[in-house]
């Protein structure tokens, strides 16, 4: 809500009472400026007739913070060409002097705002204390005080709250349901790979053929417990052992920490993911066990520790492609609602111009 809102703001009546005689005043800004003409008093003393004592003053702000804050301030008006050029020239280029007034003026804000988080009530304040007796507290001739003062403001609050807090986003687990489709993901990758390998003009190469004596050893002979492939097969699908699930279920818990623990995505790194994934014990101990049911010769396993490389950079590929898929598909949901909204608008506008008589 802007600070300007409360230029016209009046609370009830008679509910504010002068500490130094017996006047009460509808608005704060009234009784501070009636202490200020015939109490002299430089200070924002007013309490509220129902009895609140004042709140104790935080040393919230320093002289130093007070002419740092006063610097982004000026900052915000060096390039701005709403105003004339020489009025921000000459804003821009004035030199604040602290006055001990204005940092207790601004502590006293500061300590209620952050005791209550009433910003409103912040506003209403700053401007009655500060932004109308601006002339009191900046050097500098008017409205260039009023507007300096104005905008100090909500560079005031903005360092009151401190840097927003980073949301922590965590990665999803892994339902049943999406365990299914991993187990799919699984078989498709095991196939494609074999495939590939007897398809080669090489078949009867030795890597070729250790590729498909290490793939063959994973493939289930039942996999009625995988709902997904059970279901959709036809003779075309293949089922996977629980072993390589595992190898494939990391690979996705390490992708969703890649992908959901960040509010931005720019590039996935897939064979940086690869890299890790083979480092890792769990994946290590289990790949280990699988070559050990594929009774390989020490000279396959060269060609065995490429295959698990191969198999993790497919299903990351696969994976990244479904993943930049649903982000478009989100991207142009949310664009057709924009546009939906617009045409409602526009056709509501229609409506309502046809209903006015000429």
């Amino acid at each position: 809500m802007s600070i300007f809102f409360f230029l016209f703001k009046v609370t009830t009546t008679g509910l504010y009472n002068c500490t130094n005689c017996s006047k009460t005043f509808k608005t704060i800004g009234g009784l501070t400026r009636h202490s200020n003409r015939l109490h002299n008093s430089g200070t924002f003393a007013s309490e509220k007739i129902k009895g609140k004592s004042k709140q104790q003053t935080l040393t919230l702000l320093t002289e130093v913070n007070l002419k740092e804050l006063v610097k982004k301030t000026q900052y915000f008006f060096k390039n701005n060409k709403c105003y004339p050029t020489e009025m921000m020239q000459e804003l821009s280029s004035y030199q604040f002097v602290s006055s001990p007034q204005l940092l207790e003026q601004l502590n006293v804000i500061g300590s209620s705002y952050m005791k209550a988080k009433d910003t409103d009530d912040f506003f209403e304040t700053y401007y009655a204390t500060i932004v109308m007796c601006a002339k009191d507290y900046f050097d500098i001739e008017p409205p260039l005080c009023t507007l300096l003062a104005t905008k100090l403001c909500e560079t005031l609050l903005t360092h009151l709250k401190g840097p927003p807090e980073e949301k922590v986003l965590k990665a999803s687990v892994i339902t049943d349901r999406e365990l299914d489709s991993l187990q799919y993901l699984s078989g498709y990758v095991v196939r494609k790979i074999i495939k590939k390998a007897k398809n080669s003009t090489n078949y009867a190469s030795f890597s070729n053929q250790t590729i498909i004596k290490v793939l063959s050893t994973v493939i289930a002979e039942s996999y009625e417990d995988q709902k997904l492939v059970n279901l959709q097969s036809r003779g075309g699908l293949t089922g996977v052992i629980t072993e390589i699930q595992q190898i494939f279920i990391r690979t996705e818990e390490m992708f969703r920490e890649i992908t959901e623990t960040k509010s931005h995505v720019d590039r996935i790194n897939i064979q940086e993911i690869s890299e890790k994934l083979q480092t890792d014990e769990f994946i290590i101990s289990i790949y280990g066990g699988i070559l050990l049911m594929s009774n390989l010769d020490e000279l396959c396993l060269e060609t065995a520790e490429n295959l698990l490389d191969t198999m993790i950079v497919l299903y990351l590929r696969v994976r990244s492609f479904s993943f930049v898929k649903d982000k478009v598909s989100e991207k142009k949901s949310q664009s057709k609602k924009k546009k939906a909204l617009r045409k409602d608008l526009k056709r509501k506008k229609e409506i309502k111009d046809q209903q006015i008589p000429e």
